[in-house]
C-alpha cells in the first residue's frame, strides 16, 4: 500500500469579508487557516509563517512596515 505524501498548505482571509485580498490602507484581522493531510502521529511538525505582499505582477516580497503587530495562534483539531 503506497502512502501518500503528509503537506500543508495556508489560506489568510480576511475577517471582516472572508476574501483572500486585504487592502493594505485599512487594519484587518486576518483568519489563517491551516490544512494539512496525511500527517503522521505522533510525529511533531513545525510551521513557520511569514507575511508577504503579492504584486499585481503575480511576485511577492516580504510584508515590512514601521510598526504593527503579529499575534498567530494555531488550533489543530484532533477529530478524524
Amino acid at each position: 500500500v503506497e502512502m501518500e505524501s503528509p503537506y500543508i498548505k495556508t489560506e489568510a482571509l480576511s475577517r471582516k469579508t472572508g476574501d483572500s485580498v486585504l487592502p493594505v490602507s485599512e487594519d484587518e484581522t486576518l483568519i489563517d487557516r491551516v490544512h494539512y493531510y496525511f500527517l503522521k502521529a505522533d510525529t511533531e511538525y513545525t510551521l513557520h509563517a511569514e507575511l508577504m505582499v503579492k504584486h499585481k505582477d503575480g511576485s511577492f516580497e516580504p510584508f515590512t512596515r514601521d510598526d504593527g503587530t503579529e499575534e498567530r495562534r494555531s488550533l489543530f483539531s484532533a477529530a478524524p
